[in-house]
């Protein structure tokens, strides 16, 4: 009898050691953090890369970055000086608050910094109206006074400070162990970047 016991009781151990290991999957764990996944997106949408922003948010859509002859004239630039602006204008900087995660959503904050459009306009103007207008009274065609004015504008907000500054709140879904950002938060911050009141 007692050994039948300790063979039962070997048995019920055997089982539930068995049972305790069969038929659990391993954890996974995203392979980027939410805190991560927003520095690529930020850093690619510095760098404008509209195909890394995409493979990071949840609509799989991304900004096609290219500023064509007709955008830059539309502008009043040449296409290399377009391109020019674009980039200073997307070249913010930003810091981010801790994250939080539950379950499979996420907020994380971003505190963003970038030019005052406004007030720098505003400042270059003032700072370049004496050569602006002798732009102006030169005899050139339209389009290459503006041209002119461009560029002094675009090497002038080179200079300037990052004395904009706004928040954002980012929502991420965890999506086949993926962390990808909610798009109309993207939208939320291309409207405080280029429409500031």
């Amino acid at each position: 009898m007692r050994i039948v016991r300790r063979l039962w009781i070997w048995g019920m151990m055997f089982l539930l050691l068995c049972g305790c290991t069969q038929g659990e999957e391993p954890i996974k764990t995203p392979s980027l953090s939410v805190t991560d996944t927003m520095k690529q997106y930020l850093d690619a949408l510095i760098a404008q890369d509209g195909m890394t922003m995409a493979n990071l948010t949840i609509e799989d859509s991304g900004f096609d970055f290219t500023i064509t002859d007709a955008d830059a004239q539309e502008l009043g630039m040449d296409t290399d000086t377009a391109r020019k602006l674009y980039k200073q204008l997307l070249t913010f900087n930003y810091k981010l608050e801790p994250e939080t995660v539950n379950g499979d959503q996420a907020e994380i904050l971003v505190h963003i910094s970038t030019y005052d459009l406004n007030q720098v306009l505003t400042d270059i103007v003032e700072a370049h109206k004496e050569e602006f207008a002798e732009i102006y009274d030169q005899e050139l065609e339209e389009e290459e006074k503006n041209q002119e004015i461009a560029s002094i504008i675009v090497d002038a907000v080179a200079q300037e400070s990052r004395s904009y500054n706004f928040d954002v709140t980012f929502h991420l879904q965890l999506i086949d162990q993926v962390w990808l950002i909610d798009n109309a938060d993207e939208q939320s911050l291309f409207q405080a970047l280029f429409q500031q009141e």
